[in-house]
């Protein structure tokens, strides 16, 4: 069974283009309920300055003598040149995030990064090889997501790893540029194995301030539950391609 049999029909991947600076470059918008769609790779990040300072949040896990060590680096950029996609805004007085895993330690590998606290925006999602933030943290990765998925209410959003990032790995930096407009260092995030160890961060992570508020406990729990439902599409996926 394919990903998109399993949509039942969700929000089908729409391929759109956005004015990045030094030339336009290819990015999805990800809607809601959107499970499987590609995340387009791009030269540079998404045009805007940076706000503030790069974060960086730690995560560590063991399930079952499998372990899990490492670090999620965010920063946020004010959304350069303006565009409207679909009737919403992004860029201009929007809000760029910006994401990249670091996998220091352990004796696993991780299959999949979920964000979340993006509920109420219009999201759209790219990655990149560069070094965004000069000599904020973030470097130049190397492992690449294959596909985005984005819960059904909007709050978490997940990045697939086409190659498992291994110890010692670098991912790509994930960007999700939004219509947002205020942002906040309370967002959650989770990174799961397909050996069955998943970890939520601790510490300092940029997210934006949500339109729409969530229950008490809810974005941990967005996250991690996003993880394990991708996580079995993921299973299933690997498994049938065997």
């Amino acid at each position: 069974m394919t990903v998109r049999h399993l949509l039942s029909g969700a929000v089908a991947a729409t391929a759109l283009t956005l004015l990045f600076a030094g030339g336009a470059q290819a990015q999805s918008l990800l809607a809601p309920g959107t499970l499987g769609q590609a995340v387009p790779t791009v030269g540079g990040n998404f045009g805007g300055a940076q706000i503030g300072s790069t974060q960086t949040a730690s995560f560590t896990a063991t399930n079952a003598g499998q372990t899990i060590t490492g670090r999620l680096l965010s920063a946020v950029f004010s959304g350069g040149t303006a565009q409207t996609i679909g009737g919403s805004n992004f860029g201009g007085s929007g809000l760029d995030l910006y994401y990249q895993l670091f996998l220091d330690g352990g004796n696993t590998t991780v299959d999949s990064l979920s964000l979340s606290n993006f509920a109420g925006f219009s999201l759209a999602t790219a990655q990149t090889a560069a070094d965004v933030d000069g000599a904020g943290g973030m470097v130049a990765g190397t492992s690449v997501a294959s596909t985005n998925d984005r819960s059904g209410n909007g709050v978490g959003i997940l990045f697939n790893f086409s190659t498992t990032l291994p110890t010692g790995g670098t991912s790509l930096t994930f960007g999700v540029r939004t219509n947002a407009t205020q942002f906040t260092t309370g967002g959650g995030a989770s990174v799961q194995s397909l050996s069955g160890v998943s970890a939520n961060t601790t510490g300092p992570l940029l997210t934006v301030v949500p339109n729409v508020a969530p229950e008490p406990g809810s974005l941990v729990l967005a996250a991690t539950g996003l993880m394990g439902a991708m996580g079995m599409v993921g299973i299933r996926r690997r498994r049938s391609a065997k």
